[in-house]
């Protein structure tokens, strides 16, 4: 600062010696303003250079007055709103649809659209189930095969719901008397094990004596070959197919009492429930029910309309029908029930 004004000083001086001088006067009165505004100029610029070197020092503020300083916090930045979760549908469970199966007294009936009562065989929810003509529903539905009924998918025949199966293990020929196994008896029988079918057998005889009854009897026990059954093994007693010039076809009903008795006793004897199957007309006519109603009685009678067999003995299983429909069998194949 002190270097500034001698050099303004000394300026100064010069300009006043110049305004002395008579010859310089008029034009110095000329150029004065502009000379004093030359002389603001760098008096400010000389100021300003003294300032631009001068150091800042902070001074440090008090406690009691920095707290009466408020520093503005710094804003938060608005929070973005949620976006909207996605809504979820839920669904209420559909309620059930009321059942249509009852109970009266005891039996079982299956109840239509219209009000009326399920009658003969029908599918329901899959299933299979036998009605008789007043609606009752039968407590096991079954069939019976052979080798005419091929290929079986014993699994499918399960879960179409079928609850036994009696299957056949052989024949005696109603003209040779020649006994002949039945090729698929194997088969079935381990195929219906492994479904989780109840089993029982049959032997379709042509016997005319008791010894020839025993054989068949033999013959059947060896093809079961100690697999465990769940329902008899039963003696087939029919006319033949060439009525009457079978060899059984001409029978006394004694004699067919002696060969139905020789049979099942044998089989009896080996530790197994034994049966007797025929035709109503066979039973009513052609032996003598009562000798041997103390066996499993095994009916064959298809009847119309569904309606019960017109027998008044008692029966426990009813082959009502030969055409029946069941998945895992191509063919028709024979249908029984159990009241």
């Amino acid at each position: 600062m002190r270097g500034s004004m001698k050099t303004i000083n000394g300026f100064l001086q010069k300009l006043w010696d110049a305004i002395s001088d008579p010859r310089l006067r008029k034009p110095l009165m000329i150029l004065t303003p502009c000379l004093a505004l030359i002389l603001a100029i760098l008096l400010w610029a000389a100021l300003l250079r003294e300032g631009s070197g001068r150091r800042v020092t902070s001074v440090p503020v008090p406690e009691a007055t920095a707290a009466l300083i408020q520093v503005p916090e710094a804003t938060p930045e608005p929070a973005l709103a949620p976006e909207p979760a996605e809504a979820v549908i839920v669904e209420e469970p559909a309620e059930a649809a009321p059942s249509r199966w009852r109970v009266v007294d005891g039996e079982t009936y299956y109840e239509l659209e219209d009000g009326s009562h399920a009658v003969g065989l029908r599918e329901i929810d899959g299933e299979l189930y036998y009605f008789n003509k007043l609606g009752v529903k039968g407590k096991a539905v079954g069939i019976d095969v052979s080798f005419y009924d091929g290929n079986i998918d014993w699994h499918a025949v399960k879960a179409h719901g079928v609850d036994f199966a009696i299957i056949r293990v052989g024949c005696r020929g109603w003209t040779s008397g020649e006994i002949y196994g039945d090729s698929k008896t194997q088969e079935y029988l381990h195929g219906a094990r492994a479904a989780g079918i109840p089993i029982g057998v049959y032997f379709y005889s042509t016997a005319v004596n008791r010894s020839e009854a025993v054989e068949e009897a033999r013959m059947t026990l060896e093809a079961v070959g100690g697999i465990p059954l769940d329902y008899p093994i039963f003696i087939d007693m029919e006319f033949s197919g060439e009525y009457p010039r079978g060899r059984s076809d001409r029978l006394s009903p004694s004699e067919r009492v002696d060969i139905a008795v020789a049979f099942c006793e044998t089989v009896r004897g080996a530790g197994y429930e034994a049966g007797v199957y025929a035709s109503q007309n066979y039973f009513k006519a052609s032996i003598d029910y009562r000798a041997i109603s103390g066996y499993t009685i095994w009916l064959a009678s298809y009847t119309r309309d569904d309606k019960l067999p017109n027998f008044s003995k008692h029966y426990d299983i009813w082959q009502f029908s030969d055409r029946g429909r069941v998945d895992g069998i191509a063919a028709d194949v024979d249908m029984n029930v159990i009241y």
